[in-house]
């Protein structure tokens, strides 16, 4: 909802951060660890359970620094992608998670970052080159802006919503049905066919009227 971008210094990139973790927490090697944490207390051995502590933990670190890698691209931070990262976000075996707010509008990117599981206040990402959502989290605390974005489908929203949503100014023409919406929808007047399909699911809806 911010028009102006606070973090305009950004780096070309040209390998998306997921390709580059590749898939971290999703590959079978750690769904074997965590099995393995869950049985260890059946095990004997204290120095199994040190190496199985040891690869999750290099597993996470290599998470944060994809997040800092995303920072650094998208000129993101301030100038200080680590401190903004650490500041901002939770590594866990089972996801990245953000207690507070995420703002990450108005930064050019075309990708979200990886493993990404909630977000505990309002999410903005406005104004980026987003054609997907894919990589967003499961659940958003407060409101969640994806205005001004190229987005064709709404797929892949967040299965909770705590406050308003914000789809103004994309081309998809579909709200999925079954989100959990605290509050309204806020759709511009000419997005016509959003407005129909919003309803139609049950949604709550208020129409911006651009003043002339």
């Amino acid at each position: 909802m911010n028009p102006t971008n606070p973090f305009k210094k950004r780096k070309p990139h040209d390998v998306p951060v997921e390709d580059a973790l590749s898939s971290v927490f999703d590959d079978p090697a750690v769904g074997e660890m965590m099995r393995r944490m869950t049985d260890a207390p059946k095990q004997s051995s204290k120095l199994d359970m040190t190496r199985l502590s040891a690869d999750i933990e290099r597993k996470m670190e290599e998470l944060k620094n994809a997040y800092i890698d995303f920072a650094t691209r998208y000129g993101l931070g301030g100038g200080q992608p680590k401190k903004w990262v650490n500041n901002t976000f939770e590594f866990r075996p089972d996801g990245v998670r953000v207690e507070g707010n995420l703002v990450l509008d108005y930064c050019e990117m075309n990708e979200l970052p990886p493993q990404l599981v909630s977000v505990g206040g309002y999410m903005t990402i406005a104004g980026n080159n987003l054609s997907s959502l894919k990589g967003m989290p499961r659940t958003v605390g407060g409101y969640l802006d994806i205005g001004s974005n190229p987005l064709e489908t709404l797929e892949g929203l967040p299965s909770k919503i705590g406050g308003q949503f914000f789809p103004q100014k994309i081309p998809a023409k579909k709200m999925p049905t079954g989100i959990d919406i605290s509050n309204y929808i806020y759709i511009n007047q000419d997005q016509t066919e959003l407005i129909d399909s919003a309803r139609a699911g049950g949604y709550t809806v208020k129409i911006h009227t651009p003043l002339n």
